[in-house]
């Protein structure tokens, strides 16, 4: 499906790039053996119940302070803010990683959550934080291109990625998913999308193509505080 409706494509090779969980609400024929089904369906996404808040000013007013704009807070609406400005220019920012899950998020309203993140970055930062020219909220639970509903239930700690699907012999070599969720070493991060993505494409061209490991060290991702 696309922006005008219902596409066709016909092609040797495909590659699904798209989150697990909603590649396993595609139709495909012939049909993905129900485990492979499951499978996806089952695979978190990861950062897609969170969301993210911007504030912009004019001037850095918290360095003025001695203040290097990062806080982990366990009052308001944001767990941890951090400076997101540019090393040039006159616009900059704080942002705001949400503590609240996406549930929360729907029953407080957008307008709310702006208003008292807004308030919390000026109990931090000083009373300029309450007249930003500008705020930006991103809510990734609400992107139907992004997340679903199962999306919705809160992470606590970083999924162990990677997916060893069985296709069916109809599509054994001629369908992968290549997100970052199927990565084994750097699942849910850019890195696990880089490496995915150069695993097919080593794979249908046959060049030998440098793996992305020659430029990182491969290491399963983690996080270690708990979103709660």
């Amino acid at each position: 499906m696309g922006p005008a409706g219902k596409i066709q494509v016909q092609t040797k090779q495909a590659a699904v790039a798209i989150p697990p969980r909603l590649a396993a609400e595609l139709s495909f024929m012939p049909e993905l053996p129900l485990q492979t089904i499951r499978t996806l369906a089952a695979t978190p996404t990861w950062m897609a119940g969170h969301a993210k808040f911007f504030a912009i000013y004019d001037e850095p007013f918290w360095r003025e302070k001695g203040l290097c704009g990062t806080a982990v807070s366990l009052r308001g609406p944001l767990a941890e803010i951090h400076d997101a400005s540019p090393n040039s220019g006159s616009t900059f920012s704080l942002f705001g990683f949400s503590g609240l899950d996406a549930n929360s998020r729907a029953t407080m309203g957008r307008s709310e959550f702006m208003r008292q993140a807004t308030a919390q970055l000026a109990v931090l930062f000083g009373d300029k934080a309450n007249e930003p020219k500008a705020v930006h909220f991103q809510d990734w639970s609400t992107e139907r291109f992004t997340s679903n509903d199962a999306d919705r239930t809160p992470q606590t700690h970083h999924p162990q990625y990677g997916l060893n699907l069985q296709l069916g012999s109809a599509w054994d070599g001629k369908l992968e998913f290549i997100s970052t969720e199927t990565s084994f070493s750097n699942g849910g991060l850019l890195e696990g999308a880089l490496e995915a993505g150069l695993r097919f494409s080593k794979r249908i061209t046959g060049l030998n193509i440098p793996p992305i490991d020659d430029t990182y060290t491969p290491r399963t991702a983690e996080m270690s505080w708990d979103w709660h």
